[in-house]
């Protein structure tokens, strides 16, 4: 497929990959964003990556993989994903979306860490699903 070809089928790739820059940063309304996962799906048609949605069971070696957002159509908003981009056992190519809840990490004074834990899992018990003590070094220091 050449340049002009890509173009008439998806649009401007210029146009895209600053979409995609600008989506990173979530500068981009709702529309946009959900107009950026439709031309982002379409590409990867294009190049013969099909999306796998069933729960069928796939042999594949990981070819690449990279950060996606899904629109939950339940809830109405983005979730956080990474795509797995896979070459199957005849050649052909998939992809696999992984959901995976956000997360951060909190930095807390020395000797003060359980106390920390145990306010923000009492704070925000019904807010977050999940929280752990994990010892981390600075390696900017």
């Amino acid at each position: 497929m050449n340049e002009d070809e890509f173009e008439k089928q998806v649009g401007n790739n210029d146009d895209f990959i600053e979409d995609i820059i600008l989506s990173a940063g979530r500068n981009l309304s709702f529309e946009k964003r959900l107009k950026c996962l439709h031309q982002s799906d379409r590409i990867d048609q294009l190049y013969g990556c099909l999306r796998c949605t069933g729960f069928e069971e796939r042999i594949g070696w990981l070819s690449n993989l990279q950060s996606y957002e899904l629109f939950n159509e339940e809830r109405r908003g983005f979730v956080s994903a990474l795509n797995l981009y896979s070459i199957g056992e005849v050649g052909d190519r998939f992809e696999v979306s992984l959901i995976y809840p956000p997360y951060f990490y909190v930095e807390t004074k020395l000797g003060r860490e359980k106390d920390v834990y145990a306010y923000l899992s009492k704070r925000y018990h019904n807010r977050c699903l999940s929280f752990d003590l994990i010892a981390k070094e600075d390696l900017g220091n």
